[in-house]
């Protein structure tokens, strides 16, 4: 949240729950539940965990939500998009799909390709 918001945390308050991983021997937290205020007063929530149901089709799995007040992203890695809604409507630009660094096009959409015809 440092590296998003450009700001550093001044308080954190957090709870977390140890259950499953603990009774099968693994000595940490299924999850964990944070609040982080920064120094600028704007406050995140930050939400990890490491349980995930057996027939969750991945391995893992990853969002982000950032409400402002003009703009609410929002990025999950199961849905593989990302989303932004401002004031003008919705973008939402399949950043996974194809990305463009250094005008070389890379992503699960086109690395296939590229490999097919190499």
């Amino acid at each position: 949240m440092r590296y998003l918001s450009g700001q550093e945390v001044k308080s954190v308050y957090a709870v977390g729950q140890k259950r499953l991983l603990a009774a099968r021997g693994i000595d940490t937290r299924d999850s964990v539940q944070s609040t982080l205020l920064m120094e600028d007063g704007s406050s995140w929530v930050v939400e990890n965990g490491w349980v995930l149901p057996d027939g969750f089709p991945k391995d893992n799995g990853g969002s982000i939500a950032i409400i402002c007040n003009n703009a609410y992203i929002r990025s999950d890695s199961q849905n593989r998009g990302l989303e932004i809604i401002g004031p003008d409507g919705v973008k939402a630009p399949n950043s996974y799909f194809i990305t463009y660094r250094d005008n070389v096009a890379s992503g699960f959409g086109i690395d296939p390709i590229n490999d097919f015809i190499s």
